[in-house]
């Protein structure tokens, strides 16, 4: 039988979390958290995933993941200012 994660009050709980962050979650691409941006680096996102969840074995899981987003997206910042500047 299929369960839906979005039916698993822990997960419902999670993704409307990072929602209020403003990140997404898609039913039809599951391993992906994004603020929308991960498409212009799939090599970088992809990368940046395995790393968190090779970290993440034994750990908060949630905590993990927003410090690794965040840094993502600070670099991604710093990058842009640093082209603008050109």
């Amino acid at each position: 039988m299929y369960v839906a994660p979005t039916d698993t009050e822990e997960v419902k709980c999670f993704l409307q979390s990072i929602a209020s962050h403003g990140l997404t979650w898609s039913r039809y691409n599951p391993d992906v958290i994004s603020d929308n941006t991960y498409a212009s680096n799939t090599a970088g996102y992809s990368a940046l995933k395995e790393d968190v969840q090779t970290k993440c074995q034994g750990q908060s899981f949630k905590r993990e993941l927003m410090r690794a987003l965040r840094r993502m997206y600070e670099e991604e910042e710093a990058e842009n200012e640093d082209f603008e500047k050109k």
